[in-house]
């Protein structure tokens, strides 16, 4: 079967630890708490694709059916989670939690009672997963705190993958439907891993840009647009046509202090003596 040899080839795996390899870098490099969620996430995501490959489909039993349902619902719950926290908002674990066990044992309840017919528990499971994640798409496409083009362009993405995934489990093994879903679902999580990847180094950027900005706005307004130097002592003339040293003229005007300290051309220059022995010594 098509579906089983999908699994089976490792390459949702792959894809998926992509998206793991991403998340977790900018969980650990940046702290940022959507990346701490969706590194969990797409751990569980890894997991139920070994779990799928594992046992086939459809599973063999009730248990391992319930396992992958709740894996399911609990990688959307997660992504919500992330999303939730990128904008300040409380999302407790426990919600997610409750959330990976309540949507996929009420399909299987629902699926017991009308003895096992229908496919009643993959219906409802898949319906929550697609309301869980349709809700993060659109909650992570009107984040204001995030560059505008590459949370749409995730967001985009995010929500391909919600669609595609939703419809799959329904298309027959085997058919072009399946197929095109299959890989417009690969392609949107590689989407999804490259689009977090950019929106946080591009908002990295911007938050630099903004501190050298404010800096120089405030180093302007306290020293003056423009600074009169002595060519030789690097004296600095003030508005009233007095000469200070730098270090005074920029401990006056500013919070900062000066130290001193004596640069490598200045030590050869001043102290070649010095100079030699120190380099001898760290040869």
């Amino acid at each position: 079967m098509l579906r089983d040899a999908v699994f089976r080839s490792g390459i949702p795996v792959m894809i998926a630890s992509v998206c793991v390899l991403a998340t977790m870098y900018l969980a650990a490099i940046r702290g940022e708490r959507l990346a701490r969620y969706w590194a969990v996430a797409w751990i569980l995501l890894v997991v139920r694709y070994i779990w799928n490959a594992m046992w086939g489909t459809p599973f063999p039993n009730l248990s391992v059916m319930t396992v992958g349902l709740v894996l399911r619902v609990a990688f959307a719950a997660s992504i919500l989670g992330g999303v939730s926290a990128l904008r300040g908002e409380r999302f407790p674990a426990r919600w997610i939690v409750a959330l990976s066990l309540m949507i996929p044992l009420a399909g299987v309840g629902f699926q017991v009672f009308l003895l096992d017919r229908f496919g009643v528990a993959a219906a409802i499971t898949t319906v929550g997963t697609v309301l869980l994640l349709s809700v993060a798409s659109w909650r992570l496409a009107t984040a204001g705190a995030l560059p505008a083009v590459e949370r749409i362009a995730t967001a985009i993405a995010l929500m391909t993958y919600t669609l595609s995934s939703g419809v799959s489990w329904a298309l027959a093994d085997g058919s072009k439907a399946f197929a095109t879903a299959t890989m417009l679902g690969w392609s949107a999580q590689l989407l999804i891993g490259v689009g977090l990847l950019a929106t946080f180094l591009r908002l990295s950027h911007d938050k630099e840009v903004a501190w050298r900005l404010t800096m120089e706005s405030r180093l302007t307004e306290a020293l003056g647009e423009f600074v009169h130097l002595c060519m030789h002592c690097k004296a600095v003339r003030d508005e009233h046509q007095q000469w200070h040293p730098l270090e005074r003229f920029v401990a006056r005007r500013t919070s900062s202090q000066l130290s001193h300290g004596v640069c490598n051309d200045c030590a050869r220059r001043h102290y070649p003596d010095d100079w030699s022995d120190l380099q001898g010594q760290s040869a």
